[in-house]
Formats: structure tokens, sequence, C-alpha cells
């Protein structure tokens, strides 16, 4: 192929399907020669096309896998460099890549020669644009040198699972570290790659666990159920209930004997999402034992509550049956907890909520209920002294342990910043919402249109009309039109 030397345009043009498919292909097949195997992420958009899976010294299949962004035909030659050519990419690509779990590879096909070329992607091999990054891919980085190069630096990630485990354990949600528990003891080494792979990816949970899902290393296979419970815990913190499900109904065929235990959890986690796909997840009463009774009945009672319907979910006789287990359950006391939001009792929703909290003290979906009931009792004749500093307090603390391990923390910083409002502390809302040059919060959080509404309602109670003027231009323009 003969690389054209005209200037790229700084806009690249949108690729073809079938460009696209054809280099994907083409890399596939090359892959194949070479005795390894290409594992597509054909849904996934964090810019990752898919996984490599090198061989072991047999020609087996060696677990240690790279990432790959695949970019094929003659456009993306079109950049010249001194050693190759240039490949640019967005900011949050940067972000997945260079926090991503495994080597990151850009591959640029020629599949008029069918061949391609590929370079790492790391904090030394790229360069800001300003906005946005480059990174230079080598015509010397040819496939003979992929061939020499990516298991080693594969399986040198692999190698030091341990090692990078013990830097991002951190970095997972509570509820992941505690389904890790049942593995410490026998099976440490899928410990270790669970919480390096995982905890490495929190900058990009979706394109992790689509990946264990999609391609399961060879490391998940010493305990593939209760690994799976490790994704399905990690997926449902951070609000990936789809995923959740799949991993839940994954483990269930991989752990027979708590079958319904784990078809429940999958359908639980599709209530708000596809209340048709829960119900047939739901397995039947007759296969469920008495020690998941509570549970199941609470899921199915809410999967058949009408959607959009705010009155109370009907309760299942089993909650007045067993109240000794009724009050230990924090499923069923959080679901006791919402249903008194429905009816607007706001003592026994606090109650409840409390209770729930007490029986897990790091759930962070829990603290938001319970602020949530805290400030709505608030601003009734029921209301306590300490309600908007307890409900302050609980948003906090959920919004400081989500911060920790990347998880949906807009969600409580909303909740937060309308405390803050109705208790007119109008400042430390605006110091909250704000990005960290000037506030606390995270530039994605502080670019997030409920978030920016609520920054110029603090503005304008402030009375910092310039600051208000200038955050209302940063809204979309339909939010904007609704604050003027």
């Amino acid at each position: 192929m003969t690389v054209p030397q005209r200037r790229r345009r700084k806009v690249a043009p949108r690729r073809t399907h079938i460009t696209e498919r054809k280099g994907v292909s083409e890399f596939e097949h090359i892959i194949g020669d070479a005795g390894w195997v290409f594992h597509a992420h054909d849904t996934i958009d964090f810019g990752i096309d898919g996984h490599v899976e090198t061989a072991d010294d047999d020609g087996y299949p060696s677990g240690a896998q790279v990432a790959v962004q695949i970019k094929g035909g003659p456009s993306e030659f079109d950049e010249p460099s001194p050693n190759g050519w240039w490949f640019r990419f967005e900011d949050r690509h940067y972000r997945y890549w260079t926090g991503y779990c495994m080597p990151v590879y850009v591959v640029l096909v020629d599949t008029d020669a069918r061949t391609f070329y590929w370079q790492r992607v790391t904090a030394s091999t790229v360069f800001s644009t300003g906005k946005n990054w480059k990174v230079e891919v080598p015509r010397s980085n040819t496939v003979a040198a992929a061939i020499d190069v990516w298991p080693r630096e594969a399986g040198g990630f692999l190698d030091e699972a341990s090692e990078r485990a013990a830097l991002v354990q951190g970095m997972l949600p509570p509820a992941a570290v505690r389904a890790l528990d049942p593995l410490r003891e026998h099976t440490p080494d899928v410990v270790s790659h669970l919480t390096a792979y995982l905890g490495g990816s929190a900058t990009a949970p979706g394109l992790a666990v689509q990946s264990l899902l999609a391609a399961p290393p060879r490391w998940m296979n010493e305990a593939p159920g209760e690994a799976l419970l490790v994704v399905a815990a990690f997926a449902a913190s951070h609000g990936l209930h789809e995923q959740a499900a799949a991993a839940f109904s994954e483990a269930a065929e991989e752990l027979p004997t708590r079958r319904a235990r784990l078809l429940t959890a999958a359908a639980s986690n599709l209530i708000d999402v596809d209340r048709a796909a829960a119900r047939a997840l739901l397995p039947s009463p007759g296969d469920v034992d008495n020690e998941d009774r509570l549970t199941y009945e609470l899921v199915r009672a809410s999967i058949e509550h009408p959607v959009g319907d705010a009155t109370p979910i009907a309760e299942p006789a089993v909650l007045d049956e067993e109240p000794a287990r009724t009050r230990d359950d924090q499923l069923a006391q959080t679901f006791l907890g919402m249903n008194a939001i429905r009816r607007g009792e706001w003592d026994r929703a606090v109650e409840h909520l409390g209770r729930a909290l007490e029986l897990d003290r790091d759930d962070s979906v829990t603290m938001l209920r319970l602020a949530e009931a805290r400030t709505r009792r608030s601003g009734t004749a029921a209301s306590r002294l300490d309600d908007l500093t307890t409900a302050g307090r609980l948003s906090d603390d959920a919004y400081r342990q989500r911060h920790r391990w990347h998880g949906p923390s807009t969600t409580a910083l909303v909740q937060l910043l309308k405390i803050l409002i109705v208790d007119g502390e109008f400042r430390e809302a605006l110091r909250r919402a704000r990005p960290e040059s000037t506030g606390t919060a995270f530039p994605e959080e502080a670019a997030d249109a409920e978030v920016l509404a609520l920054a110029v309602t603090a503005a304008l109670a402030s009375g910092d009309l310039d600051l208000a003027r200038d955050l209302t231009e940063q809204l979309p323009a339909s939010a904007r039109r609704s604050q003027l």
C-alpha cells in the first residue's frame, strides 16, 4: 500500500461499518494464524474492540490477554509521523485505556497488504493535543514484533496480579469485597486476578464486566461460579443491572444447588430495567428453599407491582409469619421502608431504613434512601431537629464512599446538594457542586445537568448573579430555558 503524504484532517471521517468490520476481520485472521484467540466485544462503546488471548508454548490458550482498539482501511494511515503514523483519540478513551486492567494496544490494519501495526497506550507513549490525545504507531511494530512482545507483556500483567491487586483493592465496592471472601482460603489466585481486573477497571466498569462475561479468562475456571458472583456484585454496585443479572444467571448454571436463589437475584436486578425479563428469570415457587422464601416473595411482589404505580406494593404474608427473620433481613427492612415512603409514613420509613443500614453499614444505596426519608420527614409535622443534619451526613458518606471506588457518585451529590439548599447552606452547596479548580466535584459530576441546575439555584440564593449567569450558560438548552 502507498501511504498518502497529505496532512490528516483534525476531525477524522467516520468509519463506515463495512470498512470497520473488514479491519477487525483481517486482524482476527492474522491473529488466528499466530495460534491466538480473538474475543470480539461487538457491543461495548469504550474504544476497545476485543481481547487477544495469547498461546502457551504448547499452543494452548494461555489465559494471558491484551486489549485492542482496531482501526482498518487507508484513511487510518493519513497522518504520517517521523516513525510511522499518528493515531488520535478522545480524552475519555485515554482515561479508559491507561487505567485498564490489562495492556491496551492501538492497532492499525492495512487491509490491502493484510498486515497490521501497533502501539501500546501508556502515559509514556501518548502526547496531549490539548483536549484530546495522540499516539505514534511505529512502522517497526509489525505483526512479527507483536508475536514476540504481546505474550511477554500480557504474561507480565498476569504474573503481577497480586502486586496490582494490592494497589487497587480500595477501588472495589464493599459488596464485591464481601463476595470475594468465600474465595480467599482455597483460591487466592482468583481473588488476586479478580481484584486486579475489576479494581483496575474502576473508570470503565461496564467494559470490565462485559469482558469477563464475553470471554472469561482461564484463571476463572478454578472457581467459575463464585467468580461470577463477584462480577455480579461489582456490576450491581455500579448500577449495571442488566450485566449483574447476566452474571447472576451464569452463576446459577455453575452453582446448581443455589440456582433458585441466584435466579431470584438476577430477576431483582431487572425490576426497574425490564419487568418482563425479570418475570421470566424468576424461578417457580416450588423450586425455592424455605431459607430463600422471604427474598423470593419480596422480589416477586415487586415484579408483579404495576410499572409506574406509586402506591404501596402488596406486602407478602411471609413478612408477618416470620417477624424475627424479617427484623434481621436487610431486603425486608428496605422493602418495608420504601413502602412506608410510598404511604407518607415517615417515622416508619426512617425506622425500617435505619434498621436496613444497621444490617449493612457500607450500603450506599440504603444511606441515600434513609437520607431521602429523613429529608422528606423534615418538611412535615413529624420532623426531628436532626433530620436534615443526619440526611446530609448520610448523603455525604455515600458520596465519599462512591468517590473512592468510582461508583455512581453523581446521584449522591445531587441528593447532598438538595439537602444543603433546603438547609440554607448555599455557599457550601456551590463549593460541592463546582469542579475541583474552584470546588470539590469531579469534572463529570460538575458538568451534570442536574448538578449545574442546583448550582444555579444556590448561586441565585446566595446573591451571586454573575456566577448564576455563567452556570446557566453551561446548561443544555432545554434546562437553560427552565432556569430562565
